[in-house]
């Protein structure tokens, strides 16, 4: 060893001038100050792990946002967080109520951004969420279910709310409150910016979607205070709806883009939320069936069905109103309309147009169809009219949602409508007797028709045409048999105070006129109508008839018999009827009450002239008394039903005063 030297030399370490610190192996990279944050933030953030799970894996969060489970209320299956305001759920549930809706959202899995800070003001702040598998259930509250039982028991189901909907005695109270609305710190207010999610259900009342979709957006929710929904969007790619449970449409690529305003939810009732929604609804599917909506909503008596059609809407809501250019179109290939009397099925196409506000022009069109009745088996039907190219148009009042007509207010809303129809064949008149008046029974024949209407503020016009053939028609104890066409004109003032049938009339071959117990033909002749008119409070028509008659016995004779009197007829009255041709002037009246009034003005047949009055009710049967003249010759008829009191006689040489002093008479 060399003298003077360390061991640590005599090693081959270098030696380290004192005053010169060096680190070593086991020394620290950074200085003592860093060191001491890296602590505190690893200590933290350990923290930080420890409690925000411990708070998303138990109850802790659910207690706390719980305090009011009757508005609000959560569950998940589990939540748990590595950076701070990161957490990832699963099977999300949150529960909402106020005193106008009830509503469930479920998320099957969500990543979310949250606001910690606002945690301390009771705000649920999300700044992003990503989600998948969203189900959103929504459903009114009603007062009561009465007349609704079967609509409202296909409502969405929400766990953990009653069934059905109904207020309860806090919703009327928070409802028709006076006081100040209460602090924001009573409740958590929900808060959800940039939102992606992907749907799989929306279940809104009845209808419910199931399908492939996704959902983009913001909203703000402070329960039982405000509501606030940013521009958001909702795509449905493809799925399908259904009503109560039935297949209704097949959903493919449509939109629903919508914004609500700022709104206090205490103040609008049900549908009055509209008042504060812009939105747009692009809507194509195909159409599956109409029966589940008839099942829920068809008038009691009215059956609705339809297979196979397309559906398509493109309509903008402002405020709660449609806005101009908003269109719907549906179109069915068979659609099936009626009563168990009878019943409309063929193909319908329908197209509604928002117009100038507050106006909806609605089509409804028909290129082929068919009316039906029962036939002779439960099971069958048979038809009664084919339709060729008819088509109704309406224009009324009531964009807006919220208005829009219901029940008797609809015909009060039309402000202008139309129909034609090209032609519907009949091909056998006995079978529109479901159609016909009380009283009237088509028998037999065939039939023509053409129609076409309009209405506007300045009143109705219309045109009906129709050619018979072989046509039997019953009313009452009478059978008529004719062959020829009747033409209708309709005209009306604005307000309607009389309908009238300018230039209307009828060109009838064969007319065979039969009364019970009586001879066909008993009455036979042809019949043209000139004019008629009519006022609300009677059926008032003034009728040019031009009759050919042989021999005309027949038809004084059966005149009176009619009515069911023996009253002779003398032969001199027969003879001077004996003319090829009549003709007479006739004014008819029928008052409220059913009873008809035939005055004849001017009747001629051959040389024989006739004046008076025919009566008929469902009360007295028939009865008239009628002035006869032939020559200088007059005699007075007086004919009726004993048991309706009318009197019965001949009176050769009658005159003006015997006729007055009869129709005076007549019961």
């Amino acid at each position: 060893m060399a003298s003077g030297a360390s061991p640590r030399a005599l090693a081959g370490v270098s030696e380290v001038p004192r005053g010169v610190h060096m680190r070593g192996r086991t020394g620290h990279p950074w200085p003592a100050p860093l060191r001491a944050v890296i602590a505190v933030v690893t200590s933290l953030h350990l923290l930080y792990l420890l409690a925000a799970n411990l708070v998303l894996g138990t109850p802790l969060l659910a207690a706390a946002v719980n305090t009011d489970p009757y508005a609000t209320a959560i569950r998940y299956a589990s939540a748990w967080t590595i950076v701070p305001g990161r957490v990832e759920v699963t099977d999300f549930t949150l529960r909402f109520q106020d005193h106008n809706v009830q509503m469930l959202l479920s998320l099957d899995r969500a990543q979310l951004r949250v606001d910690l800070l606002a945690l301390a003001e009771k705000r649920f702040h999300v700044t992003q969420l990503r989600a998948e598998g969203v189900s959103l259930r929504v459903r009114p509250k009603s007062d009561s279910v009465a007349g609704e039982e079967r609509r409202m028991a296909t409502f969405a189901p929400i766990p953990g709310f009653d069934d059905p909907p109904l207020r309860t005695k806090r919703d009327h109270e928070e409802a028709t409150a006076a006081e100040a609305p209460p602090p924001r710190s009573a409740f958590w207010t929900l808060h959800l910016e940039d939102v992606s999610a992907s749907m799989r259900e929306l279940w809104l009342l009845e209808a419910r979607w199931v399908g492939d979709g996704d959902v983009r957006g913001a909203l703000r929710l402070a329960p039982m205070r405000e509501l606030d929904v940013w521009p958001a969007e909702l795509r449905l790619a493809d799925g399908t709806l259904t009503v109560g449970g039935g297949v209704v449409l097949h959903v493919h690529q449509s939109t629903l883009d919508a914004e609500v305003h700022h709104v206090d939810t205490r103040v609008p009732k049900g549908l009055e939320i509209l008042r504060f929604v812009d939105g747009r609804v692009q809507l194509r599917g195909v159409v599956a069936s109409l029966g589940p909506l008839a099942d829920l909503h068809a008038p009691p008596g009215l059956a609705l069905g339809g297979e196979v059609g397309e559906l398509a809407v493109d309509a903008t809501l402002e405020r709660g109103t449609l806005a101009q250019g908003s269109t719907g179109a549906l179109s069915l290939a068979d659609v099936r309309i009626g009563t168990t009397a009878a019943s409309y099925r063929g193909p319908l196409a329908l197209h509604a147009d928002a117009e100038a506000s507050p106006r909806i022009a609605l089509v409804a069109r028909s290129t082929s169809g068919r009316l039906e009745t029962p036939g002779a088996r439960a099971s069958e039907a048979r038809t009664a009219a084919q339709i060729v190219d008819a088509f109704v148009r309406i224009r009324f009042e009531a964009a807006d949602l919220l208005d829009l007509p219901r029940g008797d207010a609809v015909l009060a809303r039309v402000r202008e409508a139309g129909v034609e129809v090209q032609r519907v064949s009949v091909a056998d008149l006995g079978a529109l007797a479901p159609f016909a008046p009380r009283g009237v029974t088509p028998e037999a024949g065939e039939a023509a028709l053409a129609a076409r209407a309009s209405y506007d503020d300045r009143g109705l016009v219309g045109r009906l045409d129709v050619a018979l053939g072989g046509a039997r028609v019953r009313v009452g104890d009478v059978a008529l048999a004719t062959s020829g066409k009747l033409w209708l004109n309709l005209a009306t003032t604005a307000p309607a105070t009389s309908l009238s049938f300018p230039g209307s009339g009828a060109d009838l071959s064969g007319l065979a006129v039969t009364a019970a117990g009586h001879r066909e033909g008993d009455l036979a002749f042809a019949a043209r109508v000139r004019e008629a008119t009519v006022s609300p409070a009677t059926l008032a028509m003034t009728a040019t008839t031009e009759l050919r008659v042989a021999p005309g016995a027949r038809v004084l004779r059966a005149l009176p018999a009619f009515a069911g009197s023996t009253v002779p007829i003398p032969p001199w009255l027969a003879r001077a009827a004996a003319g090829p041709e009549a003709n007479a002037q006739l004014r008819l009246t029928r008052a409220r009450d059913g009873r008809l009034d035939v005055h004849v003005s001017d009747a001629r047949d051959g040389a024989l002239r006739a004046r008076g009055l025919v009566r008929t009710d469902a009360r007295g049967g028939a009865r008239g008394a009628l002035l006869f003249e032939a020559g200088g010759l007059r005699a007075g008829v007086s004919f009726g039903d004993p048991r309706s009191g009318a009197p019965q006689e001949f009176v050769p040489l009658a005159d003006e005063g015997w006729l007055a002093e009869r129709v005076r008479a007549l019961p």
